[in-house]
């Protein structure tokens, strides 16, 4: 039967540059180091743009600007904020079918298969020790070991330089919730996966990153605590 599916091309794609510099300050800045990376396609291998290596300098160039930039858009009154995150908001909807277009095929799905990276779906038997177990694999690959004890599942899951999330499943309560707690990983799901409310903090532990989104406490990692004591007395207090 023929395929009736939409194919995307990657010679229909416009409004990406050849390269992409670093995004600092209200202007691209290159690289101070002046090295870039190639950024393929998964569906074919063809390259969509070359991207900044960033370094600790460009680094602490965006953290100098940010820091520049703070005691301005603290000051900025509320409805201007609005006004400039609603322009942010307008040009994402002026460019959805780019951005969508682009999401697709930055990270791969049915199209010019000819030259992608595939696998098919892939189950591997062995210890925890193998470099395919401790490194992830973006694709249908399943990594089995075998185990004795619940204290030694406990050591395997928690066997790895990464801990951005982790699967239980048990139909012993107990056992669920011991799991689910000694697991050193930023989420852990239990008798469920891949679920995501959207007032969840979601994070990583160890090598998966630090901070936490999705979730009101993220904004204490760009926000500072000010204490302000005032009196509004006539009579002398404290030292004075």
């Amino acid at each position: 039967m023929p395929n009736d599916q939409p194919q995307l091309s990657l010679k229909t794609l416009t409004g990406l540059r050849a390269r992409y510099d670093n995004f600092i300050g209200g202007k691209w800045v290159p690289p101070a180091e002046g090295q870039y990376f190639d950024d393929p396609s998964p569906i074919n291998g063809i390259k969509l743009a070359d991207i900044a290596r960033s370094s600790a300098e460009d680094v602490e160039l965006a953290l100098d600007s940010a820091h520049g930039a703070r005691d301005a858009w603290g000051r900025t009154p509320p409805a201007e904020r609005a006004r400039l995150l609603n322009k942010i908001a307008d040009r994402i909807d002026e460019n959805l079918e780019l951005l969508a277009h682009t999401e697709t095929i930055d990270n791969g799905i049915g199209g010019e298969l000819e030259n992608g990276y595939y696998i098919k779906p892939t189950v591997f038997v062995g210890h925890n020790k193998m470099r395919i177990f401790q490194e992830e694999i973006f694709g249908p690959v399943l990594c089995v070991t075998r185990l004795k004890s619940l204290d030694e599942a406990i050591e395997i899951g928690n066997g790895t330089l990464y801990g951005l999330g982790a699967g239980v499943w048990s139909r012993n309560g107990t056992t669920a919730y011991r799991v689910s707690r000694e697991i050193k990983a930023g989420r852990v799901w239990t008798n469920c996966y891949h679920v995501y409310p959207a007032h969840a903090a979601f994070g990583g532990y160890k090598h998966s990153g630090f901070g936490r989104e999705t979730h009101k406490i993220m904004m204490d990692y760009y926000q500072q605590t000010k204490n302000q004591l005032m009196s509004y007395s006539p009579k002398a207090m404290g030292f004075f």
